[in-house]
């Protein structure tokens, strides 16, 4: 996969995990990841809708999850610990 800044870089089988990710400038860093290859993980604590502004980590993880390279995906901790797991190049990075 080619780099979309053009530096050289990718992100194809890279994992990042973004807090803060169910809006705003998080949302927007965890969806580029995903569209560049990245395995996106994504932490918020906005679990519903608030009053005024949208998105919640739910919504967040359908767009993310809806970006075709964006091959983890995981609900809770347990499924990212057993996700991890099955990858040993991720681990100790």
């Amino acid at each position: 996969m080619s780099d979309s800044a053009g530096n050289g870089r990718s992100l194809a089988n890279k994992v990042m995990m973004i807090s803060g990710g169910s809006r705003g400038i998080g949302k927007a860093i965890a969806l580029r990841a995903a569209r560049d290859g990245a395995r996106v993980v994504i932490a918020a604590k906005t679990d519903r809708p608030h009053r005024v502004l949208p998105g919640t980590i739910h919504t967040a993880a359908e767009a993310v999850e809806a970006e075709p390279t964006n091959p983890l995906t995981c609900r809770d901790g347990e499924e990212l610990g057993a996700g991890l797991e099955l990858d040993p190049g991720v681990r100790g990075h």
